[in-house]
């Protein structure tokens, strides 16, 4: 990692600022995981050092730490640099603060020299995760979250189980946690690989199903689902060769979260979404495309059913019907999901421009002058019912738009 360019360019801002690479980047890095972004700390200095990368890398530059600390991010187009000023303090110290034991070791510019006080190195040949320090949690209770992102992300590892003690611990801390930080934290989660590995951490540290609904309970439903849904999604791709299934597995797990929450809460999924919503843990967006995978039931067999399925999923179709798989509750159902995704893959071929937005057949006017009535209620009922009818594919023409609506009578 040193000899990258980018570790040159460093090595030129910093000049004779001591400058060490840490964290993630050193951890994936060792497991011979792909570079995403680089963690750097120097001794002092940090503006200089980060303004001298950005002009050096015709990078993006931005404050993180404004007054509250001296931090910087500096975008690439292929990375991210965080650049943290120590300010002075001892490099020991710093890292000693960190998190898990696999961040917290710094790797030395100059001369590739690596700084490990609380054993780091050690852990990743263990493939454990441990706390650097008892009151790691204590100091940022969002790390509790963060454990079990960990242990999905990272293949292999297990959880110390002193330091899955301590997070349990502090785990009610995570209510004096911004929820912005809590929801960046979540939005990790929902997309790391093993779902299933992270979801028993979650359960293991109180955190599931209590911070979704407020209440204890099993967690037998949603374990099921998630190892309904890896399937579904692996099934989906050997159906449509050629074609990458454009699953967004981020939602549909929150949605499963949601839908498989103990049978003993009060009130429905939807409900508890939009309280998860009002307290910050979701975006108004994101909590309406959970809502929108809930709202499906059952299998769309007939074909009516399916164009109008199509049509209100869009493009995202794929997600919403792995999602309903792993949601189904009668057993005669789940054999006929292959076929319903085989009807849907050549209903979108053949018809797809005419379902996901189908031009219109008549305007207000021409439905108001057959219907012989003012705008009104009754023109907007009718020019929804026929919408409704040429999406579902029983009305295809002008002429048998008009005799549609000669038809309408009003609301029904």
């Amino acid at each position: 990692l040193w000899r990258r360019p980018i570790s040159r360019q460093l090595l030129r801002a910093a000049q004779e600022i001591p400058c060490h690479l840490v964290g993630g980047a050193l951890r994936d890095q060792a497991l011979g995981e792909p570079l995403r972004d680089l963690d750097v700390v120097v001794e002092q200095g940090g503006r200089l050092v980060a303004e001298r990368l950005s002009a050096l890398t015709a990078g993006r530059l931005v404050d993180l730490g404004d007054d509250r600390f001296a931090a910087f991010r500096v975008v690439l187009p292929d990375l991210i640099v965080d650049l943290w000023d120590r300010q002075g303090a001892p490099l020991e110290s710093d890292l000693s603060r960190r998190d898990f034991t696999v961040n917290s070791f710094a790797l030395e510019l100059r001369s590739g020299g690596i700084v490990d006080p609380v054993g780091g190195l050690l852990d990743l040949r263990r493939r454990l995760l441990r706390s650097t320090s008892e009151g790691a949690f204590e100091n940022d209770p969002l790390r509790v979250v963060r454990l079990a992102r960990l242990a999905g992300q990272l293949r292999g590892f297990s959880v110390e189980p002193a330091t899955l003690l301590i997070a349990r611990r502090a785990a009610p801390d995570l209510a004096r946690v911004a929820p912005e930080r809590v929801r960046q934290e979540l939005d990790l989660l929902l997309q790391t690989g093993a779902a299933g590995r992270w979801l028993e951490v979650l359960v293991e540290l109180s955190l599931y199903p209590q911070l979704w609904s407020g209440h204890a309970g099993p967690a037998d439903r949603t374990r099921r689902a998630f190892a309904t849904l890896a399937e579904l999604e692996g099934q989906f791709g050997r159906l449509s060769p050629g074609r990458p299934p454009a699953i967004d597995l981020a939602a549909a797990r929150m949605a499963l979260l949601f839908d498989r929450l103990p049978a003993a809460a009060e009130d429905d999924p939807i409900r508890k979404l939009e309280r998860f919503q009002e307290r910050g843990f979701l975006t108004r967006r994101a909590a309406q495309r959970v809502a929108d995978l809930l709202e499906w039931r059952r299998l769309p067999l007939a074909q009516s059913d399916q164009r109008w399925f199509l049509h209100r999923t869009g493009r995202q179709w794929p997600t919403a019907l792995c999602c309903l798989g792993a949601r189904l509750e009668d057993p005669g159902e789940s054999p006929r999901w292959p076929r319903v995704v085989e009807d849907l893959l050549r209903l979108e071929a053949a018809a797809g421009g005419e379902i996901f937005d189908p031009p219109p057949l008549l305007d207000g006017g021409q439905v108001q002058r057959l219907l012989g009535c003012p705008p009104g209620p009754e023109v907007g009922h009718a020019l929804r019912l026929l919408r409704r009818r040429q999406i579902e594919g029983e009305i295809r023409t002008r002429r048998e738009a008009e005799d549609f609506v000669r038809r309408c009578q009003g609301p029904s």
